[in-house]
């Protein structure tokens, strides 16, 4: 299975270590499912991650080693090119990502991309994607 996450499931993760979310990355680190990232996620990812609201949540260099091991664990992909398909423009590099390695799910929590009305990849929920790894019992 490939995945491309949304920067939101990955600050998640970072944020609430005992969280979902960071179950699920850490599962994409430990070789569980693979996922994939370009340059651009991972920009947005440390920026978002140095930003006052979330640093302070963070004890020293937590941040850092997150996005080392999220880069370490990642498959790393090539800058897609993009063209508009959300409201917000903004997160169509993402679903250009998703296309253009044929991923099998795009992991979200953004509104405008799981409203989309013809996505050209599956979009899915933080808590379809656990169903999907971890079925409730």
């Amino acid at each position: 299975m490939l995945v491309v996450f949304d920067p939101n499931i990955f600050v998640s993760a970072l944020i609430t270590p005992e969280g979902r979310a960071r179950r699920l990355v850490q599962a994409g680190i430990d070789g569980q499912f693979e996922y994939a990232i370009c340059p651009t996620l991972l920009d947005e990812l440390e920026r978002v991650s140095h930003r006052p609201k979330i640093a302070t949540l963070l004890p020293g260099e937590t941040a850092a080693r997150f996005i080392v091991d999220v880069r370490g664990g990642a498959r790393l992909e090539a800058d897609p090119d993009v063209r508009r398909v959300s409201r917000d423009p903004a997160d169509d590099y993402l679903v250009a990502l998703a296309v253009s390695i044929n991923a099998d799910h795009l992991v979200t929590g953004d509104k405008d991309l799981l409203e989309l009305a013809h996505p050209p990849v599956r979009i899915t929920t933080l808590r379809e994607f656990a169903d999907l790894l971890e079925p409730p019992s």
